[in-house]
């Protein structure tokens, strides 16, 4: 199953029409390693900074609200 963060940046990149290859053009990297961080199975979580960068270049500002339970 996909990480709701990966699962996120997907839709981003589908909404505005960004491919894996324009959006490692966009943050300055590898496509390989785009790729390896928005798969199923890359094993670990986005880091908050990694997920800011992603949507950033997606032309989106990440908000974070806590809520009391």
């Amino acid at each position: 199953m996909l990480r709701p963060e990966k699962r996120l940046i997907l839709e981003l990149m589908e909404r505005e029409g960004v491919s894996q290859a324009e959006l490692a053009r966009r943050l300055g990297q590898p496509r390989s390693r785009v790729n390896a961080r928005l798969t199923e199975n890359s094993g670990r979580s986005m880091l908050v900074s990694e997920l800011v960068r992603f949507a950033d270049a997606l032309g989106y500002e990440l908000q974070i609200t806590a809520t009391r339970r």
